[in-house]
């Protein structure tokens, strides 16, 4: 991943986050509910899957030596935090190419009834509040 960002020249990416027009050229933009994705990445320190709201990490041109910083020092083992731009939002709107779509941490094919690879993707993203509920015994 180190050497993509490096070399990327990024894509546009049309995003509104809670009405707010934020498309732009961006290496990488990640919607988060937790602060962390793939192995390690924590990308979104103040994330927290209970909080009820989405973190959009935006990875512009500007930020691309805080991201290879970031991923160098994880490789050397330090798990400290990167220095990047993070949206707390309700509700994201974006549209981008099929062949750089990840979902839940994994490469999107592509393979749609509803999108083609080589077409744009086009999607919202919400969250619904304490949608999930989880029951453990009482602690004694």
């Amino acid at each position: 991943m180190r050497d993509h960002v490096a070399a990327s020249n990024g894509q546009g990416i049309a995003l509104t986050i809670d009405g707010v027009d934020r498309s732009g050229e961006y290496l990488l933009a990640e919607v988060l509910n937790v602060w962390t994705f793939g192995p390690r990445l924590g990308l979104a320190p103040a994330a927290a899957v209970d909080d009820g709201r989405l973190h959009v990490v935006l990875v512009g041109p500007d930020h691309r030596a805080a991201l290879v910083r970031y991923l160098e020092a994880l490789r050397n083992g330090d798990r400290g935090a990167p220095d990047l731009e993070v949206v707390p939002a309700d509700r994201i709107e974006l549209e981008c190419d099929v062949h750089d779509l990840h979902v839940d941490g994994a490469l999107w094919s592509g393979e749609s009834g509803l999108v083609q690879p080589g077409e744009r993707a086009a999607l919202r993203v919400s969250v619904l509040p304490r949608a999930v509920h989880f029951l453990r015994p009482p602690i004694a």
